[in-house]
């Protein structure tokens, strides 16, 4: 069986409340009792007293004399670097805080416990808002906030701080063989395979004994450039040097044959000067 990782010897303890802290209890609960009934009360000063009580919990330093106490007495039940409950009951009213790993109050209770009267109270804790912390109120069949002016000093746990010290880190043996990370596995590499190679795009048979088109000349972007009279090579309209006006270029007389108009092979309408048609590829004859 593992070894517990706490002494049963301090799970719990009985002690005797300091008289101020008596007195925090029955302001405490006196206001509980307004603020489950609707009625106002002073948050300030329940605030204040609120605070106190908290700081005592963190201790829990026991009263030498308890004759002034109203009959207060405390019980703590818990374990170290877990969190536990600090309860205390006076034989009418009971209050309880429940504390995480770090000593820090995560959530409240009250009860009354007033003979003849029927068994009330509810749950109690604290969260922040755009207007400021609110004390949330929780019976059981419905809960309600109240805005907490002067509470902003108190240090509020969560339950995650309870949770976090349950997280207890088990001791390793040392006999057993550290434990690592397998290794991701390296990939197959597959060396002197021949690559598949793609089979080559058919050609139509149509198309295998004609002649392949020619390919298109590249058109100059270069200005044409021409010689005036005066010597002077130029590529504007007008010559700078002189003034003379670009020479109109001489007509070409065009004695070759007319083109047909359409492939006499496909019927496709043939582009002029074409000596190819470009989808068959029949060569063109005048």
């Amino acid at each position: 069986m593992d070894k517990l990782p706490f002494d049963f010897n301090s799970f719990l303890s009985e002690f005797s409340l300091p008289s101020f802290i008596a007195a925090d209890l029955e302001t405490l609960c006196g206001a509980m009792e307004k603020m489950f009934a609707g009625q106002p009360v002073d948050m300030a000063v329940f605030a204040a007293g609120l605070g106190r009580v908290m700081e005592w919990a963190k201790i829990r330093t026991p009263a030498e004399d308890s004759s002034d106490a109203g009959g207060w007495c405390a019980r703590y039940a818990g374990i170290p670097k877990l969190g536990g409950t600090l309860t205390c009951q006076n034989g009418e009213q009971e209050w309880m805080l429940s504390m995480d790993s770090s000593n820090e109050a995560y959530l409240g209770a009250w009860r009354s416990l007033r003979p003849g009267e029927e068994d009330h109270g509810g749950l109690f804790s604290m969260e922040d808002s755009f207007s400021g912390r609110m004390l949330v109120l929780d019976t059981g069949q419905s809960k309600r906030k109240i805005l907490f002016p002067g509470a902003e000093r108190l240090i509020w746990g969560s339950i995650d701080g309870f949770l976090q010290g349950m997280q207890v880190e088990q001791p390793q043996s040392p006999d057993a063989p550290e434990s690592r990370p397998a290794p991701p596995p390296s990939p197959t590499v597959l060396s002197g395979l021949p690559v598949p190679q793609a089979p080559p795009a058919p050609v139509p048979s149509r198309l295998l004994d004609k002649k392949l088109l020619p390919p298109e000349q590249p058109v100059s972007i270069h200005p044409e450039v021409w010689q005036c009279a005066c010597g002077r090579k130029n590529t504007g309209r007008f010559c700078p040097e002189c003034g003379s006006e670009k020479p109109a270029p001489a007509a070409v007389q065009n004695n070759a044959p007319k083109q047909a108009a359409f492939c006499r092979e496909c019927g496709t309408k043939l582009s002029s000067g074409a000596r190819f048609c470009r989808i068959c590829g029949t060569e063109v004859k005048g």
